[in-house]
């Protein structure tokens, strides 16, 4: 439908209502104006006065809100600190400036048992902390056997990271009051190797930094094996050792009740060698790690044999043992094993000789591939013998015997006897047979003379003598001082290390007139009671052997030798070889790689499994070339 009358109504209709008066109002405008003009743009609107005021408000009120969020993000969202808390559960919180937990996260499985059900978002860290503790105490991660506990806390702010630990330390003690805790508290800045070692092995950065910490002072150790082994049998072997962390405290002990103890490890050694402990004259029982396993090795003497054992920690088995004949002594171990005399008489049988046309320079009972085995040397004017004995049935497991390249010794006549050489030490040392025990007489055959070799000690002082075997003149002697220690067979007191592992490596170079050196071993041993370190470095063209005394740092042996020209540093590192080593193979990465160098040959081995197949690779150290590849695949 069409409406354009309608339309014509409404405009009429709008017309009316208007009235026409432009044409009056443009006639007023052109009169004369009356009174006084006033220009009304000096005056100012109070509305316009308010409005300003509002926009300063408004301003005022959006910066307040801005900087109260920022204030508000900084304190209840920004991360302040981390605290990172190991057993074997892994569990990391993250924490704001108001102490509170920001987050916390599992970084194992056992972690997740520990974390179930629990909501620490906007929990007071110590209140988290505790409740962490108290569920690994319940799920059995925390108890008498095993009370060690790793504390890493990582913050830009180092005196922040010290208060930390602090307080969180005490929390956790508290909490563990019950049966005594060891807390390991360290403060860690994280670096790209740390984050590197905690992927490679799947553990948390803590744990690798503590890791790192212990090769640093032990590095003849590895750091795989380390990794699968758990906080309590890190912290019980750093305690053994006497190492010095840094940046860590240790507060209690480790304990050692899921261990077999010393006094059993003595006894289990003691009884596979079948003598009894009123036999000994001394005897020395340390916790140490090898391959990951914690054993007991007990060194103990016992008519004139040196006995070496590595008990297991945990299941008392013996996993290796040694013997080394000295003085004349024999073994019984159980009264199975022939004697000295006897598998000198198997060699003499087999050769076709008598004891009066051969001179013996070595008859030692030693371990062979899990066998005690003798391994006795002799020779006649024209021949050396070298035999290998079983020490159970005295059969001849081996035989070398040198024609014509053998240089028979100088010196010609007899030889004084094992006891006129004892007796020449001890005029030398102006004291009797009842003031020492002699551990080694042993003759030998050195720089082209045959030599008694003669260990001995006394109540404060352990000698060694070389003594020209035919005329009884002292070659050479040296002593060093020992601590007391106990003869009755029941254990020794050994004294504790009274300078750390970095003042011993001090002593060493300034001994060997050097500021610097690459150093490849530093052990805290004990010496018939006697703490010390056993310190090995190098430079470009020597290398050095120190004993240094763990109680006053004197320098007890030192060695230096010119470094073989076969051997000598890697130009290329640990990563280089494994990198090498994977694009040989064609891979990219492998389940499996173990590096090791060896230094004499200056030389990298690298194994590596990746699927069903292994791989060994040696590199040159000095060039990155591969000198041999093998690969064998699993049916």
């Amino acid at each position: 439908m069409r409406n354009d009358p309608m339309e014509q109504k409404l405009k009429t209709a709008a017309e009316h209502l208007t009235p026409d008066v432009l044409d009056r109002i443009l006639a007023d405008c052109a009169k004369e104006p009356k009174g006084e003009i006033l220009y009304m743009e000096n005056i100012s609107d109070p509305r316009s006065r308010n409005n300003n005021w509002i926009k300063v408000l408004s301003l005022g009120t959006a910066a307040c809100m801005m900087i109260g969020g920022l204030f508000w993000w900084n304190r209840y969202r920004a991360l302040n600190y981390t605290v990172e808390m190991d057993v074997n559960p892994s569990i990391e919180l993250r924490v704001n400036k108001a102490e509170k937990v920001i987050s916390a996260e599992a970084l194992n499985k056992d972690a997740e048992i520990i974390l179930e059900d629990m909501k620490l978002k906007g929990v007071d860290v110590d209140v988290a902390t505790n409740a962490i503790i108290g569920s690994m105490v319940k799920n059995g991660y925390l108890s008498e056997l095993s009370n060690s506990i790793l504390l890493t806390v990582e913050s830009d702010d180092h005196q922040k990271s010290v208060e930390v630990t602090d307080r969180l330390t005490n929390e956790i003690n508290a909490a563990l009051d019950s049966f005594g805790g060891s807390v390991i508290a360290q403060q860690v800045v994280s670096d790209n190797d740390l984050q590197n070692m905690a992927g490679d092995y799947g553990i948390s950065e803590g744990k690798a930094a503590l890791i790192r910490n212990i090769l640093n002072e032990l590095p003849m150790l590895k750091a795989e094996d380390l990794a699968e082994m758990s906080i309590n049998d890190l912290n019980l072997l750093a305690s053994s050792k006497q190492i010095a962390l840094s940046n860590t405290t240790t507060t209690g002990s480790a304990s050692e009740s899921g261990y077999i103890g010393t006094a059993r490890a003595e006894e289990i050694a003691l009884e596979h060698a079948g003598i009894t402990s009123a036999d000994t004259d001394f005897i020395n029982t340390e916790l140490d790690c090898d391959g990951g396993i914690m054993e007991y090795e007990v060194e103990f003497l016992a008519g004139g044999v040196e006995y070496e054992y590595s008990i297991n920690a945990r299941t008392g088995q013996v996993l290796s043992y040694e013997y080394e004949l000295s003085s004349g002594g024999s073994v019984s171990a159980g009264g199975n094993y022939i004697t000295a005399q006897e598998a000198r008489q198997a060699a003499l049988d087999d050769a076709g000789l008598t004891e009066s046309e051969v001179t013996f320079i070595k008859t030692k009972l030693d371990q062979d591939n899990g066998s005690m085995v003798y391994d006795i040397e002799f020779y006649t004017a024209s021949q050396e013998y070298d035999y290998e004995i079983d020490a159970l049935t005295g059969k001849v497991l081996s035989v070398d015997n040198e024609i014509g390249g053998f240089t028979a010794q100088t010196q010609t006549g007899s030889y004084i006897s094992a006891e006129e050489a004892k007796a020449k030490v001890l005029e030398h040392l102006g004291m009797d047979a009842s003031e020492v025990t002699f551990k080694k007489v042993e003759l030998d055959y050195d720089d082209g003379m045959m030599q008694y070799e003669i260990e001995l000690y006394t109540a404060d002082r352990e000698y060694d003598y070389d003594l020209n075997a035919q005329d009884g003149s002292i070659l050479s002697w040296d002593f060093e001082a020992l601590k007391a220690w106990n003869q009755g067979g029941s254990g020794s007191t050994a004294a504790a290390a009274a300078i750390d592992s970095e003042t011993a490596r001090s002593k060493a170079l300034a001994h060997a007139g050097l500021s610097t050196a690459t150093f490849t071993k530093t052990e805290l041993d004990y010496d018939d009671g006697r703490a010390e370190y056993e310190i090995e470095f190098y430079t470009a063209d020597s290398e050095y052997e120190y004993k240094i005394d763990g109680t006053t740092g004197a320098v007890l042996e030192s060695k230096q030798e010119a470094r073989q020209t076969s051997g000598g540093s890697s130009t290329i590192s640990e990563a280089d070889a494994k990198r090498i080593a994977l694009e040989r193979a064609g891979l990219t990465a492998a389940d499996y790689v173990k590096v090791d160098y060896d230094q004499d040959d200056n030389e990298y081995e690298v194994e590596m499994r990746s699927g069903n197949t292994e791989y060994e690779v040696k590199i040159s150290g000095s060039t990155g070339a591969v000198l041999e590849y093998d690969s064998e695949t699993d049916d």
